[in-house]
């Protein structure tokens, strides 16, 4: 460890002999002017760009003035190190306060938008069958054949009834899975793409088993995370 220190402190001898002070100080002030330029760019074109991401620019700045400091303090120059602290406390200052950039939604996109959420409100789910539901039979009780054809013409009817409620819902989801389809092209997070996926789950479940009330409450949850993230990512 003192070998590691004495080395640092004779590359910065070497430094110093080749670079004075006020060198040290004019390249310290060029780079914090240059990252003070890129985060500004970055806050005042990029959307959602909140301060949590721009943290970066003060890691970067403070690393900067602390590397100014060792040397301008080697070189006996210690006052100009205060000159590059005071206006680096004022380029923090404009990063806090430049605001973050929302995302403007276009017509066709507050359109869907609002279709998803109509159809998030107004969405049908089929109960799940009770023990009540369910005949049963006594050990010498048995079907008659008019009762078999009853429960059977019963049965077709249901599962028609059945197939076309799954087929209404596929016409009704249909601009989500488009949208779902889009997705596949943003960068999106982690969490995000865990999201979406789940909504796609969800919603293949319903078709292929029904919609019960637990799963009417998924998909609910997952629409309304669907439209945050498309105003998040504009799509």
């Amino acid at each position: 460890m003192q070998a590691m220190s004495n080395s640092i402190y004779s590359l910065m001898i070497s430094v110093l002999q080749v670079l004075d002070g006020g060198y040290i100080f004019l390249i310290a002030l060029g780079l914090e002017l240059g990252l003070f330029i890129t985060i500004t760019l970055f806050s005042c074109l990029k959307r959602l760009y909140s301060i949590r991401k721009r943290a970066w620019y003060f890691i970067a700045s403070i690393s900067a003035l602390i590397l100014e400091r060792a040397f301008l303090t080697l070189s006996e120059n210690i006052e100009l190190y205060y000159i590059s602290l005071a206006l680096t406390l004022v380029f923090w200052c404009v990063i806090v306060l430049i605001p973050e950039r929302k995302i403007k939604l276009c017509k066709s996109q507050r359109e869907l938008a609002q279709y998803i959420d109509e159809k998030a409100r107004s969405l049908d789910f089929i109960e799940p069958p009770t023990l009540d539901d369910i005949p049963v039979l006594s050990q010498n009780e048995t079907i008659k054949p008019s009762a078999r054809g009853e429960n059977g013409r019963k049965g077709r009817a249901e599962e028609a009834e059945e197939k076309e409620d799954v087929a209404r819902f596929e016409l009704d989801f249909q601009h989500v899975k488009t949208v779902v389809q889009k997705l596949e092209y943003y960068p999106l997070s982690a969490s995000d793409k865990k999201i979406v996926r789940e909504l796609e789950e969800n919603i293949y479940s319903a078709e292929t088993e029904g919609l019960s009330g637990i799963l009417k409450n998924r998909i609910n949850d997952g629409l309304g995370a669907l439209l945050k993230i498309m105003s998040k990512y504009g799509v």
